[in-house]
């Protein structure tokens, strides 16, 4: 009787002890519209859905609202786009790419890494993880 006791309380201590606080921190992701301003990220870009071909991309956030984009390699040109922050959200308007264009949900943030992504929970998901580089 004791012992069932003893851990109906250690597991009730283990229960309450668990929390969404990961959830919360997703949920509660509000940037500032200047919050990637001036920053520089590298990462995998992938091209097909099944992630198969992936593409070394480097991103800019050159000021509040525009930055640009090249795919690491010799003679790359680079691509500019507009970009507003709503919430969790960074609405890209590609202006001479295909690549980045459209709503790219954030799903984490902190000072060195970023994951996006474009199209959440669909086939045709794009999720995009990013180390900062500048």
């Amino acid at each position: 009787m004791k012992k069932s006791i003893l851990f109906s309380i250690i597991l009730l201590l283990f229960v309450t002890g668990c929390s969404k606080d990961d959830d919360d921190l997703v949920k509660n992701i509000n940037l500032k519209a200047d919050a990637l301003s001036e920053t520089i990220w590298r990462g995998n870009l992938p091209l097909s859905s099944d992630k198969s071909n992936e593409k070394p991309i480097t991103i800019s956030f050159n000021s509040k609202i525009v930055g640009s984009y090249w795919f690491d390699g010799n003679d790359n040109p680079s691509f500019d786009f507009e970009y507003a922050i709503e919430g969790r959200v960074i609405i890209i308007n590609d202006l001479s790419g295909k690549y980045l264009a459209g709503y790219w949900w954030i799903v984490s943030i902190s000072d060195r890494e970023m994951t996006i992504a474009r199209e959440p929970e669909t086939e045709k998901e794009t999720k995009l993880k990013l180390i900062r580089k500048l």
